[in-house]
This record gives C-alpha cells, structure tokens and sequence, in this order.
C-alpha cells in the first residue's frame, strides 16, 4: 500500500516560497517575485555560483543526487515523471533563506524550446536534516499567452511536489538489497497538486 505524502513544516516554508519563484527555460532563467514581496525578502532569495552551492551543503547527505551534482555544471538526472533525462542547470542555483530552513532551487532546462511544463530541483536543510523534491509548474493558458510576450506576471497554474526520498536511497543496501538497484525515479512517490494563483 502507498503511503500518502505530508508536508512538513520545512517542506511547507519551501513550498509557499516557491509560489513566488519561477525560473524560465534556456538562456533566460529570471527570478519572477510579485512587487509586494521584493521589499521584504529580498535578503531571503539570491542567486549563488556552483561552487558556493557545493560548499554549502553536505553532499554525502543526498543520497545518489550526489553524483549528479557534482562535476560539470549541467547534469543528467533520469526521472519517473519524464521518459528522457532532465538538464540541471547549475548555474542558476537561488538560495532561500527562513529561518532555519535553507532551499537551494536548480534550474531544470524544458525539453523543448516551446515547453509549457516548467521544473526546479530543490535542495533543503533543515538544520543537519537535507531533503529534497522535483517542483512542476503546469501554467495556464492566460499566464502562458503573457510569458510568451515577456510579460511577467505571477505565476497562475498548477504545481506539483515529487519528494525524493533520500533517506531510503542511503540505507538500501543495508536494509533491503532490493532497494539497491532501485533509482531516482523509483524514489518519486505521490505528487502534491494544487492550484496557485497569486492576485496582484
């Protein structure tokens, strides 16, 4: 039987944050922050290079993420939500700061040029505690229409949260040589959808 997944209270913070943060496809990766909240974080979100990201957190806390996040500045990662590889785009990592939670956001760049569906890979700490999960933005017809006349509005769409369990990837082989040879994508359980729609 699936367990159902739960937000907690970190995974809650990253998550309301990631209302106000959308990162476009290619060349163009922009911080899109709705006016009213510019003010008051904008010591909270900022962009960091590769190497500050690296030497931030604890790699050997991340389970197999480790791998592909280290080296070369984009990285293939395979996932059960897409069929192909995804691209992480290491060099636009944001760094989101509450408290004692720390996000880092990673880019994932569209499978095509004309992609409606958007992604971010996002790395937390919480403390000495790391998770991580895949962010997906479904837009709606009316954000997209302005997206693609470089208006930036705020985000209006559906978004979805794919965990990633990386505690269980870390003590596979210890406890169940099963999980062993078990993926990434086999970690990317229940999705948690809702509808975000942020008025002006």
């Amino acid at each position: 039987m699936t367990k159902k997944s739960t937000l907690t209270k970190g995974k809650a913070i990253s998550c309301f944050l990631l209302l106000f943060l959308m990162l476009t496809n290619g060349c163009k990766k922009e911080l899109l922050v709705p006016n009213n909240f510019k003010d008051t974080s904008a010591d909270k979100i900022r962009s960091i290079s590769y190497s500050q990201f690296i030497n931030s957190i604890n790699l050997n806390s991340t389970g197999s993420l480790k791998a592909p996040l280290l080296g070369q500045k984009t990285k293939l990662m395979s996932t059960q939500v897409l069929d192909e590889n995804i691209d992480l785009e290491m060099d636009s990592v944001k760094k989101l700061t509450l408290g004692d939670t720390v996000s880092y956001v990673i880019a994932i760049k569209p499978q095509t040029p004309r992609a409606t569906i958007f992604q971010n890979l996002t790395i937390q700490v919480i403390k000495t505690k790391t998770s991580a999960f895949l962010s997906t933005y479904h837009p709606d017809k009316e954000w997209m229409d302005n997206w693609r006349k470089n208006r930036k509005t705020a985000f209006k769409g559906t978004i979805a949260f794919n965990r990633i369990y990386l505690e269980d990837v870390e003590s596979g082989s210890a406890n169940n040589p099963e999980k062993e040879q078990m993926s990434i994508k086999d970690r990317m359980l229940a999705s948690v959808n809702g509808k975000a729609g942020l008025s002006h």
